[in-house]
């Protein structure tokens, strides 16, 4: 499941109303548990024994505390096991149906979790996370028209989230809608200015139709931003080496090469900006040394590998 969906899942904290004061709230302590991160204390304290003594009203609650504590730990099974037995005994209960989606999705049985998520908008077509789970699987599976209505059906409610609008600019790039997917891009970024991800979706819209000057000034920007992200000098270098501005290629990847001497990518580039100017024993050699890191760098190993058959 993408990070996305992941942090706008429905918390247990938000997902029931708050008990009225007149009532004493049996979960309590679980909740104050689960609210500041200690999940397992919430599995400890939601034993089967300790749920058979709740009310029935309190049940859905539990479950969702239990399920969503168990998936914060990482035990996705158990997490999958609570939140199906809480769904078989409250099947129209919203977050036990959301959450389980979730789970099913992260773990990618998606028909499961599609399934999940066609329940909840039987009852509630514009109910936004399980648009955005949709929007995601129909991505992966290709089918890109029904992910673009989900986005758009999610951003009915959501219209204030930058992920959810570079999300959906991304299907409308791979649909090469590309003024479509620039328009929700900037959306994105209006929200979100300096959001490095969006930058760098920003920049790549702008190399595919061509606009390479305002595409090498968004990365740069993108770059500043984020001087950790090697990738990001690396991109720029690879434009810059397909237009054949050896200077400038070179310029951009001895930026990384300077932190990072043994980065595979960055050896390449250098490597093929020797070969294009002649020097033949240098690009040779930093080929070489690409070849080897097949481990860390597959697909460029196997490039570089490729390139000494054809200098022999």
């Amino acid at each position: 499941m993408s990070r996305l969906l992941l942090l706008l899942s429905l918390s247990a904290a938000a997902a029931f109303p708050i008990t009225p004061l007149s009532r004493p709230d049996p979960l309590a302590a679980v909740q104050g548990s689960f609210d500041e991160g200690r999940y397992a204390e919430v599995v400890g304290g939601l034993s089967d024994e300790s749920l058979q003594r709740l009310p029935s009203r309190e049940l859905p609650r539990a479950y969702l505390l239990l399920g969503q504590s168990y998936w914060r730990l990482g035990q996705l099974d158990r997490a999958i096991g609570v939140l199906q037995l809480g769904v078989g005994l409250f099947p129209k209960d919203l977050p036990l149906l959301s959450n389980l989606g979730n789970v099913l999705h992260e773990v990618d049985l998606n028909d499961r979790a599609s399934l999940m998520y066609a329940r909840i908008l039987d009852r509630h077509p514009n109910n936004a996370l399980a648009n955005l789970g949709l929007a995601e699987i129909d991505e992966a599976q290709g089918d890109l028209d029904a992910s673009i209505r989900h986005y758009e059906t999610c951003l009915r409610e959501w219209k204030q989230n930058p992920g959810i609008w570079r999300a959906y600019a991304d299907v409308l790039a791979q649909k090469r809608d590309f003024r479509a997917a620039g328009r929700a891009i900037e959306k994105s970024l209006a929200l979100s200015p300096d959001n490095v991800d969006s930058l760098q979706f920003l920049a790549d819209l702008q190399f595919q139709q061509g606009l390479i000057p305002d595409a090498h000034k968004t990365l740069a920007k993108a770059s500043e931003l984020a001087p950790e992200r090697k990738d990001l000098p690396l991109r720029d270098s690879l434009w810059f080496l397909e237009e054949g501005n050896l200077r400038e290629s070179m310029a951009r990847a001895q930026e990384v090469l300077e932190k990072f001497p043994d980065d595979p990518l960055g050896v390449w580039i250098r490597a093929s900006i020797a070969l294009r100017r002649g020097n033949r024993e240098e690009a040779r050699r930093d080929l070489r040394f690409v070849a080897s890191r097949s481990r860390e760098a597959p697909f460029t190993s196997q490039v570089a590998a490729s390139m000494l058959l054809q200098m022999q």
